[in-house]
């Protein structure tokens, strides 16, 4: 199966862009096609190339001076860290020449881009590779692919996809441009002009305009990171490898091979044994729950599936259209996201399962130490978070009647 890639412009966040490689890679996804805007486009010119290995090795290195002239400590102090009182008359040297030069110094970025790119094996690449930038001489977009670009002109023109107003200002074949993201940093319409029908749309949630692009008559595949990628304008080695891990998991989540709403589960129940699984809960628990918060009583299956159900999908921050099976994973997240269990890596959903109850109702019952003794509910007036005692409910329920996938499933 061949399909179009679309990579989003978002800066520093870029190393997103190499997971989701690495994961199309790995299901021995097909690309013919790629556009991409700023960022996107630089990593589109690495993907048409066939140089995977080498954009690991740049992504999971890569330093701010590796994109600009500047002091990395100080930039990062003054932008992205923590400002230090004795540091203010470096923070105003810095601030001095940036705008003396009305602008950031991006000879690094330019070195970057003519070290990685050959324009001869760009125009060999069966790959089509277009981007986005905007000339402010000729006020207008270009959306183009290589074969519109003169000869010996290529790193110019990736140069001005990526080129921010920050930057210091000076000519690209002669004439003033500005970063493709102000027109379109998400270039879908690009590939669709040529011909692609089936495609991967990759997000960086970055910064820039995004054209509206009717996908009726598309086969589109969304890819959106999971989690915050950090600030655009910030190039830093441990954020990036976080970022292409992050991209790795999120496109094989977006594939169908992982599962889950914010954690990465493999070996999952089917929809069908998490739908049992609640119809299988005591139903003295249930409706002891159900009296507790409501002060209702009734037909057991219908408080559970009309009532506690949905309300424990909104505690979530769930839709209404959310999956049983999706609420009970996005449950179990939010007792790992209590207890700090790592995120970015793959669990079996078993082992998960045990590990997020075990640790999480310690937790839960550290908190919550006071029992009414004509129930099995810890007393709501103790905890002064609605949400939060509902939720240690239904872990209590799960602690007790923890849904096992039969080994018929795994075999």
């Amino acid at each position: 199966m061949t399909y179009g890639l679309v990579l989003e412009g978002g800066g520093g966040r870029g190393g997103f862009h190499i997971g989701v490689w690495q994961a199309l890679r790995e299901l021995n996804i097909e690309i013919n096609g790629v556009t991409g805007t700023s960022v996107g486009a630089l990593n589109g010119a690495l993907f048409a190339l066939g140089k995977y290995d080498e954009a690991v090795k740049l992504w999971s290195n890569i330093q701010t001076t590796d994109v600009l002239d500047v002091d990395d400590k100080i930039f990062n102090e003054l932008f992205h860290g923590k400002k230090k009182p004795d540091s203010l008359e470096a923070y105003l040297v810095f601030l001095k020449d940036v705008l003396g030069n009305k602008g950031f110094n991006i000879t690094p970025l330019k070195k970057l881009i003519a070290t990685h790119m050959n324009e001869d094996e760009l125009r060999k690449s069966n790959i089509d590779f277009g981007f986005v930038t905007v000339s402010l001489t000729d006020h207008k977009p270009l959306e183009v692919f290589i074969e519109d670009i003169g000869k010996g002109k290529i790193e110019d023109y990736l140069l001005a996809s990526s080129f921010l107003p920050v930057f210091r200002e000076e000519q690209l074949d002669g004439k003033k441009f500005i970063d493709g993201c102000f027109f379109d940093n998400l270039p879908i319409r690009l590939l669709m002009k040529k011909g692609y029908r089936k495609i991967i749309v990759v997000h960086l949630n970055g910064f820039g305009l995004r054209k509206k692009v009717d996908e009726s008559n598309l086969e589109v595949i969304h890819i959106y990171p999971s989690g915050n990628l950090g600030s655009s304008l910030l190039f830093h080695p441990l954020q990036s490898r976080q970022n292409i891990q992050m991209g790795y998991l999120d496109a094989l989540k977006a594939f169908g091979k992982l599962f889950g709403n914010r954690y990465y589960f493999a070996n999952v129940p089917s929809e069908e044994e998490i739908f049992s699984w609640f119809l299988q809960l005591p139903r003295d628990y249930i409706c002891e729950m159900a009296w507790r918060i409501y002060k209702k009583q009734g037909n057991v299956k219908r408080i559970l599936l009309e009532r506690l159900i949905p309300q424990l999908a909104r505690l979530l921050n769930l839709s209404s259209e959310a999956s049983y099976q999706l609420i009970y994973l996005s449950l179990l997240e939010y007792g790992a996201q209590k207890i700090g269990l790592l995120r970015l890596k793959i669990y079996d959903f078993q082992v998960f399962q045990e590990m997020v109850i075990h640790k999480f109702t310690a937790y839960g019952t550290d908190k919550i130490n006071v029992q009414n003794e004509e129930s099995n509910l810890p007393s709501m007036h103790f905890l002064k978070n609605k949400r939060k005692w509902i939720l240690f409910q239904w872990f209590m329920l799960l602690q007790k009647n923890p849904c096992v996938i039969p080994l018929s499933t795994l075999e």
